[in-house]
């Protein structure tokens, strides 16, 4: 992403594409088809989920609302 970090939001139902937003969207080296979301499910528990944004069913995905801490992560090429 253009702009790297971490952010925070006081909206309670942020989805990947706004999340992308603040983080100046993702560069020409950044692969879409290849997001990495790491969520928190638990004491010391982490779930790791692929994603595609390049298939719109993406969207009705249980994952496209972020859960607080969530991080995404975006693969360089």
């Amino acid at each position: 992403v253009n702009k790297p970090g971490v952010y925070t939001t006081i909206n309670e139902r942020m989805n990947i594409l706004e999340a992308l937003g603040l983080a100046g969207y993702i560069t020409k080296q950044g692969c879409i088809n290849n997001i990495l979301l790491i969520r928190n499910i638990g004491q010391e528990n982490e779930k790791f989920i692929q994603l595609d944004l390049s298939d719109i069913n993406f969207i009705s995905s249980p994952y496209f609302h972020l859960q607080s801490n969530d991080i995404l992560y975006i693969q360089h090429k």
